[in-house]
């Protein structure tokens, strides 16, 4: 399911047709101890790191990651203004309140009319009980293994994040979906590829790996750190595809 809002506009109207799309990704850290901490929750359950304010009252983020509204402060009025459209999972374990966030940025900047689409539904946690049986860990169930539940999600896919794309939001973000479906969405939307045509959609997943692996197929998998070291790893820019309708 997703949400769907809007800044306030004076005059409503239909926004250009977009054949852009910038993908930000973020990973490494896990959900409970990046967006949601649970401060309040047992020694035992909450992330080890402190959390800090947004500029959205009550919403609170690891104390590492306060560039996620910088960010967006630095291109979401940019991205508006030449019709580039975002696609996200900067949302990861609270995807309202980072969309909350990214409202505020747009309407601290002025940006009448944008609207964000918030994708939800990877949250499977209220699933998840005491007999719910832990294949990666030797069939065991929740009980057995004895230890609180923190969380658990799912990764979702484009058919998640193609409605959202289908609303004509400017920006779209989500929580725990596969890497590549972030680019498979955007290629699917704008080219109409059918669901069932699977030599373009292996190939627009194909790009989506790759695209996925940032900086990595852009000089990162060329080094072996301690075996092949590369100077100035930090330099390696982004890799940016150029995909047609035939994938």
């Amino acid at each position: 399911r997703f949400g769907f809002a809007r800044t306030p506009s004076p005059n409503s109207r239909t926004g250009k047709a977009k054949s852009v799309i910038l993908v930000n990704l973020t990973g490494g850290m896990s959900h409970i101890d990046s967006l949601d901490l649970k401060p309040d929750a047992p020694e035992e359950i909450r992330g080890e790191f402190k959390s800090i304010n947004t500029s959205v009252p009550g919403i609170q983020v690891c104390e590492h990651l306060p560039q996620l509204a910088a960010r967006m402060r630095g291109t979401l009025a940019a991205c508006h203004r030449q019709g580039t459209r975002i696609v996200t999972n900067m949302g990861v374990a609270n995807v309202a309140a980072a969309a909350d966030v990214v409202i505020d940025v747009a309407r601290s900047q002025g940006l009448d009319g944008l609207t964000v689409a918030a994708i939800e539904g990877d949250d499977v946690s209220h699933l998840i009980g005491p007999d719910t049986i832990l294949f990666d860990n030797h069939d065991k169930s929740i009980a057995e293994v004895g230890r609180p539940v923190v969380g658990a999600n799912v990764y979702l896919g484009i058919d998640a994040i193609i409605p959202g794309l289908e609303t004509g939001a400017d920006v779209v973000i989500t929580g725990r979906v596969a890497d590549p479906s972030l680019f498979l969405s955007p290629l699917v939307h704008h080219f109409g590829w059918q669901r069932d045509d699977w030599q373009r959609l292996g190939q627009g997943t194909l790009v989506g790996h790759l695209m996925e692996c940032g900086m990595q197929i852009t000089g990162g998998y060329f080094a072996d750190p301690g075996r092949k070291d590369v100077p100035r790893l930090v330099d390696c820019g982004y890799p940016i595809a150029e995909v047609g309708e035939d994938g």
